[in-house]
């Protein structure tokens, strides 16, 4: 239901960019500032455009208050119109149309400033944008991709002094389309793309690079998008698919679970359908009596479920961040199938033992002349086999799952993250004052290290164009701009060459790489080799080892550091445990510094575990419906055994009073159901291996798919099935054979 809320979610899409830079096609969200004009000026087929800019973790000032933490969208004129946000206070057409105007979210209003009207408050965002409010907006619904406390008018960016407005450059701008009801992307497309080669491809098809343009639907971007860059925090449609997946194997789990106990005790009430049949009852009633019952059950059960939904459901939204519920207005559609399809469970699950007892005759029935094997026996046992091939798929999953988070989490990024801050330089003031801020941190005995950069790995590095030395077409590079002391800051190790100098100045046309780049540009000895850039020549005087600055879904890339000056953070290693107080500190000497201006800042081990927080919390989902299956599956063993062991009552009885013990009973029982689980094993092995497998393909570092996982599950199961066997056996070995007997 993500973004369906909206009155032309059918006609907006999101540009995105497909470029092409030497063999390589790199699939991009992020657009520049002219493209979303231009592209409604020439392309007739576009009615509107609207371009975003976010920030997350933005501070807001009012007077002396400060609030911390929010998610703030620059956002053009046309923001409101196109998109079917409500606007409480304000005209759609004019609350954005001037620089330097803001509107709040009614949460966000209601924070700041209770129930006063805000209207013409004036505040600051990010210590650098004076505002002024100009409207106030409903709150986001949790179903939207974009979500805001507050949205700044695209005209307060373009005041920025040296605000680039090329087609070639400033990529960090998320273009919406509007496009004329009834006209599909495809006609618009080839137009969008003539514009792409006039505007760009002319200017830059000498260095090897081509720009697409991509048309995404709105409807697709929170499940299907796959768009590097993206601001938005997105689901999975593979997830999705994954777990409506496992869970109607649940379901099928539980289903054959209630067929296999039902029938057990359904032969425990022959004599019952006996004398019903005698006195009188059909065949059919038999049968009605039965699926009654069952679709009763199905009903409790419905009624259970819904009881543990309204239980549970707060702590799911709390664990995995969600805002779920059961009533809302785009679940009436599942809301009216549920009837439905409780009633198909129900038939579906009553149906064999219904017709199973009903097809006996009164008179083998009372005079105990039944099958001693009951064909329908055969059945349930590929039932069971059904049961063991989903749970030992699970298992071996939740297995390989754990162990690439587990991987992830010890694998060395090739810097030390732990205790490490990123206080962010918001203005110009923060900016000049860095340098005198980073000196005071050091003095502090908790701080080991301190630096200025442009960038930090997990925190997105600038890409560039540059050509290197022996090369005749430019690369793509990302670049850090540091100084001296980042390499100790950050724990990175220097693996051939040496590091800058601390004064800088001599070191102003050097550069550092990793070793990734030397390796793609096939240099043995980088040092003394030249990288240009815009006519400037830079010498290589240092390798340093690679390290991951983005997720482990992505091969290390190509990186260089230079000294030129791009200061957007100040970097600060902690030691000790004193961790809050050392942070206090830092904001005492900020303020002293910097004024008024808010500390913004992000601890790296801590945005670390929130880009994997999703994989993290698909696990958690994978385990839990791992040990449903496992469970669900131990008493479709149980269900099948009782069965087993009815049936077999006279024949336990006699090898009983024939001398057997428990341990004779219990082989004969494990070599019955064994074989069975070993044919689940051998089946659902390779099913597993296909689906892990792919799913590691979703990572470019990765544990490898050994053998062990598969062992660990087989051995699970069957120490599993030898203690549910077991179980019975004991209860069976207990019972006195004189009452299995009694009757012949």
């Amino acid at each position: 239901s993500y973004d369906k809320f909206h009155a032309n979610s059918e006609n907006i899409y999101r540009l995105g960019t497909k470029q092409e830079e030497t063999n390589k096609i790199r699939n991009s969200a992020i657009t520049s500032p002219p493209m979303g004009p231009d592209i409604v000026t020439r392309v007739p087929e576009v009615k509107d455009q609207v371009r975003l800019r976010p920030y997350k973790g933005a501070s807001i000032q009012y007077k002396n208050e400060n609030f911390t933490d929010n998610q703030v969208v620059f956002a053009g004129e046309s923001f409101f119109n196109i998109f079917s946000f409500d606007l409480l206070i304000g005209r759609k057409k004019e609350v954005l149309n001037e620089p330097n105007s803001v509107v709040l979210s009614k949460e966000m209003s209601k924070k700041m400033f209770g129930n006063k009207n805000p209207l013409g408050k004036t505040l600051v965002i990010h210590n650098k944008f004076k505002v002024t409010v100009t409207g106030i907006a409903e709150n986001v619904t949790q179903n939207s991709h974009i979500k805001y406390d507050a949205v700044v008018s695209f005209a307060t960016l373009t005041q920025i002094p040296d605000f680039y407005t090329g087609w070639d450059g400033n990529y960090s701008f998320y273009t919406y389309l509007l496009v004329e009801e009834g006209i599909p992307a495809s006609e618009a497309k080839p137009k969008i793309a003539d514009l792409f080669n006039r505007k760009l491809n002319n200017k830059i098809k000498e260095s090897g690079w081509n720009y697409e343009p991509i048309l995404e639907p709105l409807k697709d971007i929170y499940l299907r998008s796959d768009l590097l860059y993206d601001f938005v925090r997105s689901g999975s449609i593979k997830n999705v698919y994954i777990f409506s997946g496992v869970a109607f194997f649940i379901l099928l789990i539980a289903t054959i679970n209630f067929m296999n106990i039902s029938t057990a005790l359904s032969l425990k009430r022959m004599k019952e359908v006996a004398i019903r049949k005698v006195t009188g009852a059909t065949k059919n009633t038999i049968i009605r009596q039965f699926l009654g019952e069952s679709l009763l059950m199905s009903l409790l059960a419905l009624i259970g479920a819904l009881i543990l939904m309204e239980i549970f459901l707060p702590y799911f939204n709390e664990l995995f961040n969600r805002d779920l519920t059961i009533y809302q207005q785009s679940n009436r559609a599942v809301l009216l199938v549920v009837p439905i399809f409780i009633i198909l469970i129900g038939i579906l699950a009553g149906s064999y033992p219904a017709f199973y007892i009903s097809r006996f005759k009164p008179v083998n029935i009372m005079a105990n002349s039944l099958p001693g094997k009951i064909s329908g026996l055969k059945i349930q046992n590929i039932l069971v086999l059904i049961q063991f091939i989903i749970s030992i798929g699970l298992i071996i999953s939740s297995l390989v799952i754990y162990a690439q988070l587990n991987y992830m989490h010890e694998k060395d990024l090739g810097f030390d993250k732990e205790n490490l801050v990123a206080i962010r330089l918001d203005n110009e003031q923060c900016v000049e004052k860095s340098d005198i801020v980073k000196k005071e941190l050091v003095k502090h005995s908790r701080v080991k290290h301190a630096s200025v950069a442009s960038g930090f790995p997990v925190g997105g590095l600038t890409r560039n164009g540059y050509m290197p030395e022996g090369k005749d077409q430019p690369v793509t590079i990302h670049a850090l701009y540091v100084d001296s002391d980042y390499l100790e800051t950050l724990d990175i190790d220097l693996v051939k060459g040496r590091n800058f100098k601390p004064s800088g100045y001599a070191d102003s046309n050097k550069v550092l790489i990793n070793r990734k780049l030397a390796h793609s540009l096939n240099w043995n000895n980088p040092i003394g080799k030249t990288i240009t850039r815009n006519s400037v020549e830079y010498e290589v005087i240092g390798v340093v080892e690679n390290f991951h600055f983005e997720s482990f879904h992505k091969p290390i890339g190509p990186v260089l550091f230079t000294l030129k000056p791009r200061k957007t953070y100040i970097l600060a290693k902690i030691s000790g445990n004193e961790f809050p107080q050392t942070i206090q500190y830092i904001e005492n000497q900020w303020k002293t510094i910097t004024g008024q201006n808010v500390m913004n800042y992000q601890v790296i081990n801590k945005l670390y575990e929130r880009i994997y927080k999703e994989e993290s919390n698909f696990g958690q989902i994978v385990l839990f419906f791992t040990f449903l299956a496992i469970f669900l599956a131990c008493l479709g063993l149980f269900g099948l055994t009782a069965i087993s062991t009815t049936q077999r009552t006279k024949e336990i009885g006699i090898r009983k009073v024939l001398g057997a013990n428990f341990i004779s009973l219990n082989m004969m029982l494990l070599k019955q159901y064994t074989k069975w689980i070993m044919i689940a094993n051998l089946i659902a092995w390779p099913v597993a291996y296909m689906l892990m497998k792919n799913w590691l393909q979703n990572y470019a570092y990765k544990i490898n798919l050994g053998l062990h996982y598969f062992i660990i599950a087989t051995l699970l199961t069957l120490v599993i099935s030898v203690i549910t066997i077991s179980y019975l056996a004991i209860r069976t070995a207990r019972s006195n054979p004189v009452d299995s007997l009694r009757d012949e």
